[in-house]
């Protein structure tokens, strides 16, 4: 899919969701929902065999916003799946509860998601795989 870049971070979510989404939808494509929770950066640490591979003062869950929340945004757009990280059992389990309880957000409760989050996009620390 082809379409202007983003003039900054903030406009990340707006531009893949208004101009990348409904092009994709348009031409009947399939849509890949990735890193949804940012790697875990969503969260306060992430572990890697027992070994702490980075920390954070400042968890988006559950500081911001709620594992539900975060799911259920993407789960409301028009996205064929989403390949989430299965990180422990615990969490596991309660991404496979909240796949069962789905229902779609509504586009005000998606933009209350997403202001509750855009000083940390715009930090650019959240989408740290992105950075060129």
């Amino acid at each position: 899919i082809s379409s202007s870049p983003p003039s900054n971070k903030t406009d990340n979510h707006d531009h893949f969701i208004n101009s990348v989404l409904p092009v994709a939808v348009e031409r009947n494509m399939g849509v890949l929902a990735m890193k949804t929770m940012a790697d875990g950066r969503f969260f306060a640490s992430k572990r890697n065999l027992n070994r702490e591979v980075w920390n954070t003062g400042a968890p988006i869950i559950p500081d911001r916003i709620s594992v539900k929340e975060a799911l259920h945004f993407v789960w409301s757009l028009p996205v064929s799946v989403l390949i989430t990280g299965a990180e422990n059992a615990d969490l596991m389990r309660e991404k496979i509860r909240l796949a069962r309880e789905f229902s779609a957000l509504g586009e005000a409760d998606r933009q209350k998601l997403i202001a509750a989050v855009a000083d940390s996009a715009n930090e650019g620390k959240v989408e740290y795989y992105k950075q060129v």
